[in-house]
């Protein structure tokens, strides 16, 4: 019976000890791929640039500063010298009429690229990616966008240029939501006062 109980007992210990070996590979492994998914990500949004809305209805204009390679980390890096001009990213500015937008509302927006940019993709963050199109006449990339009904008081819309290279290069376009403002309640007119016998 003693050896019964010891025997159990160390049973339960083991099953323990193989439980907690188990819970740390498993800890060990999702840390080793969070690492990694944070690794991979690092640098494809290191080169995001704001522009700022003037006042008025003059066009704003986001541009990029510096290029982010779409290649692994092994490619050319930031500091290697240009020897191709295909290792040069597109070069975009996106721009839009008015910056005050009403929710429901379409605004039209329109993208300068150079010649090398063959795809041009509007993103609004919440899922909606829509392709620009080319407008040979104007020599412009346009494409509309809808403004959601239940959004954020400012919207940022990302712009990305691809070249045939692999290459790419993206701008933002800020947008302020304007509610419309609750109508304006007409006071109630009070009844007179009136005089009792």
């Amino acid at each position: 019976m003693y050896d019964e109980k010891k025997q159990k007992e160390a049973q339960r210990r083991e099953w323990r000890t193989m439980l907690l070996l188990a819970l740390e590979g498993l800890g060990l492994i999702v840390a080793a791929f969070a690492i990694s998914f944070i690794a991979g990500g690092c640098g494809e949004h290191r080169d995001r640039v704001a522009a700022t809305s003037p006042a008025g209805n003059q066009p704003v204009t986001a541009t990029a500063v510096a290029a982010t390679p779409s290649a692994p980390l092994t490619g050319p890096q930031e500091n290697d010298p240009v020897v191709d001009v295909d290792s040069l990213p597109p070069e975009v500015s996106a721009s839009v009429q008015d910056t005050l937008v009403t929710p429901g509302a379409a605004v039209e927006i329109t993208a300068e690229a150079s010649i090398d940019a063959t795809e041009l993709v509007l993103w609004d963050g919440i899922g909606r990616r829509q392709s620009f199109v080319y407008d040979v006449q104007g020599k412009v990339w346009r494409t509309y966008y809808r403004v959601p009904m239940k959004s954020a008081n400012r919207l940022a819309l990302s712009v990305t240029a691809k070249a045939q290279s692999g290459r790419w290069r993206r701008v933002w376009v800020f947008l302020d939501v304007q509610r419309p403002s609750d109508a304006v309640q007409e006071p109630q007119p009070q009844p007179s006062p009136t005089s009792q016998p």
